[in-house]
């Protein structure tokens, strides 16, 4: 075979439609030599896609670990919120019994009350027909008028 004829390193071996020039054969060749030639670069970028994978991981692990200390923390009020109100209703359900005897105390004051008026009434009405009853007596219009009947 001729000289011209083999293949280089820089050449592609047969150029068929829809392969790539020898120019463009060159450029991704060298690329690819460059990022082979330097595995530290290649080392400190698959850290550096790791680390950020677990961040993103450690993140989503917080994340979740909040999500679950809201929700326990929302079951721990919902509990608590629905004992006092099960207290508040049983405090109401007192207040109304007790309201409830002070209620029937009042009314047994106040019947209290209405017998010593009708007492108080009576002796009244009897005072007063005594007193008229003593003032159609002659000895009492005597005794107004300062003289002293003999009463026998």
């Amino acid at each position: 075979m001729p000289a011209d004829s083999n293949p280089t390193e820089f050449e592609d071996a047969s150029p068929v439609a829809g392969t790539s020039t020898p120019s463009q054969s060159v450029s991704n060749r060298s690329e690819r030599l460059r990022s082979a030639e330097n595995p530290l670069l290649t080392f400190m970028g698959g850290i550096i896609a790791l680390l950020m994978s677990a961040m993103l991981v450690y993140n989503f692990s917080q994340i979740m670990r909040l999500d679950q200390r809201i929700d326990r923390l929302e079951h721990r009020m919902d509990v608590g919120f629905d004992r006092i109100d099960a207290r508040f209703v049983q405090v109401e359900a007192e207040f109304d019994a007790r309201f409830d005897q002070v209620d029937a105390r009042f009314d047994q004051v106040d019947a209290k009350f209405d017998r010593i008026d009708a007492r108080l009434d009576e002796l009244d009405r009897k005072l007063t027909a005594l007193i008229a009853a003593l003032n159609a007596t002659a000895q009492v219009e005597a005794a107004m008028d300062g003289e002293l009947i003999d009463p026998g």
